[in-house]
């Protein structure tokens, strides 16, 4: 289930946004469920992005696991450490620390005081970070609406890698 969908130009724009990437994150392989950071993805210039975590399949974890959301020298920033039986699928990160159903307003990632709509300007990484205890099984899908500021700056697939 691992990979990632990039298409520029073509999806309908959010909020004036001119690409959008998708990355899926399966959590039953050791890239993506180890107890430490895991890079969704990776931003290589400056460039105004929003961000959205959706659970597509139950995380499952022997163990103790949390899962807080954020980027690189702040792994909590977009969503504090959360127990990992909340992320159930059907449900989505909101920014703020909190797990919701689909039924949110769009609104609220846009005026978000997180990082759902943010401007980022050197090279940093957005994802995950498990602690405690791994993850043995579980989707998510993250998805990033983003443009460019200076024609150069990019948002590609982060790896599962270190965050």
């Amino acid at each position: 289930m691992s990979g990632a969908i990039f298409t520029p130009g073509v999806t309908p724009a959010l909020n004036g946004f001119e690409n959008r990437l998708i990355v899926n994150a399966d959590l039953s392989l050791a890239t993506w469920n180890t107890v430490a950071g895991h890079a969704m993805f990776s931003i290589t210039g400056p460039v105004r992005a929003i961000f959205i975590y959706y659970v597509t399949e139950t995380f499952t974890s022997g163990g103790a696991a949390t899962v807080s959301f954020g980027l690189t020298g702040f792994p909590a920033d977009y969503a504090a450490a959360q127990t990992y039986a909340n992320l159930q699928a059907g449900r989505h990160i909101d920014p703020g620390a909190t797990i919701a159903t689909l039924s949110i307003w769009w609104s609220r990632f846009m005026n978000s005081a997180r990082q759902a709509d943010c401007i980022i300007t050197n090279n940093i990484k957005h994802g995950y970070t498990i602690a405690a205890a791994a993850m043995t099984d579980g989707a998510l899908r993250g998805i990033c609406y983003w443009s460019s500021l200076d024609g150069a700056g990019a948002v590609v697939a982060g790896d599962g890698g270190a965050l």
